[in-house]
């Protein structure tokens, strides 16, 4: 959850992260651009809470419960 909360985070840019952990982005009311183009995995709740339209990922291959709750 380390960026759980945040605000004022509108947009994640990540090249080499694998995985996103639990509630990591969880409630950032004004996330809505996503670019993870390597993650594997979004683990539960981890973006639940934002204002995602799009996300960029190809590799995905597994996203935990309620990954975007409240989108």
């Amino acid at each position: 959850s380390c960026f759980e909360g945040c605000s004022q985070l509108e947009t994640v840019q990540f090249q080499d992260c694998l995985i996103i952990n639990n509630n990591a982005f969880k409630s950032c009311s004004l996330l809505k651009n996503v670019q993870i183009p390597k993650v594997q995995t979004i683990k539960n709740y981890a973006f639940s809470g934002t204002i995602i339209s799009t996300i960029e990922s190809n590799f995905l291959t597994e996203v935990g419960d309620y990954a975007f709750n409240e989108c």
